[in-house]
């Protein structure tokens, strides 16, 4: 049976998975497979580091959201307007664990996105 996720604010206690499977480690596999706009990756090499970090105000702002397997944050979505006037959005989606790719679970984020991502 193929995991379902669930689309939705990321709360502070979400975060210590968050830097466990994204900012633990000096070389992440999901690095890897990052867009190529983004060669500023920080490993930190504690909790405490990385809830001191900017990243950790990133994560706790309303247009950065959890994806969620069994209530447990697996990846993220992000949204930011590139052109509000020609209503070019841009989404991101990270799936930080490797036990939950190329099974359907980008797609099936995406599918879930509602009115409510988009509203602010």
């Amino acid at each position: 049976m193929t995991a379902q996720p669930t689309i939705a604010v990321l709360k502070e206690e979400h975060l210590y998975s968050i830097w466990k499977n994204g900012y633990s480690q000096i070389q992440p596999e999901w690095k890897k497979w990052d867009g190529p706009d983004f060669e500023d990756y920080q490993m930190y090499p504690d909790f405490e580091a990385f809830r001191m970090s900017k990243l950790y105000n990133f994560f706790c702002n309303d247009t950065v959201w959890g994806i969620f397997v069994d209530q447990e944050p697996i990846g993220i979505v992000t949204r930011h307007w590139e052109d509000e006037k020609t209503r070019w959005l841009e989404i991101g989606i990270v799936i930080y664990q490797q036990k939950y790719w190329n099974g359907g679970l980008r797609d099936k984020s995406t599918q879930t996105l509602d009115g409510s991502y988009f509203s602010n």
